[in-house]
């Protein structure tokens, strides 16, 4: 998971995304928090190795998925402020400064995960927080 070949990051992606949705209770098998999670917030900390065009589209499912797997809603909201903050970084790293289409595959994939946090806490103020803190900061 900490390859950032750019011919076979998106597959490795992809296959660990596959196997923790089609592998009932994969959580049994792989503490998503603990072994994934650092994983994928450095991914998105490097924008993706300047593979954000390719992964972008599988960064929403890892955050639904990720999301999901935390025990109680304060784990959720500190799983979205990391998500957000290495975001941030990614679009402020190097991976990203000298393509405007990484940069954008990268803004998008931001949008998306803010528009899902909306929808699922129906909390406007937290993810006005999230902003503040992370943007603002």
């Amino acid at each position: 998971m900490e390859d950032s070949e750019s011919a076979s990051q998106l597959a490795l992606w992809e296959t660990i995304l596959k196997l923790l949705v089609t592998v009932e209770n994969a959580s049994n098998f792989v503490n998503l928090p603990t072994l994934i999670t650092p994983k994928f917030l450095d991914l998105l900390r490097c924008a993706c190795s300047g593979n954000a065009n390719k992964i972008g589209p599988l960064i929403i499912q890892f955050v639904r998925l990720l999301r999901d797997y935390q025990e109680n809603e304060e784990k959720k909201r500190e799983l979205d402020r990391q998500e957000i903050e290495a975001i941030f970084q990614g679009l402020l790293s190097r991976n990203i400064s000298n393509s405007s289409s990484e940069a954008s595959a990268l803004s998008k994939a931001l949008f998306q995960i803010l528009d899902y946090i909306i929808k699922v806490t129906q909390d406007y103020s937290h993810v006005s927080e999230l902003l503040q803190t992370t943007v603002l900061y």
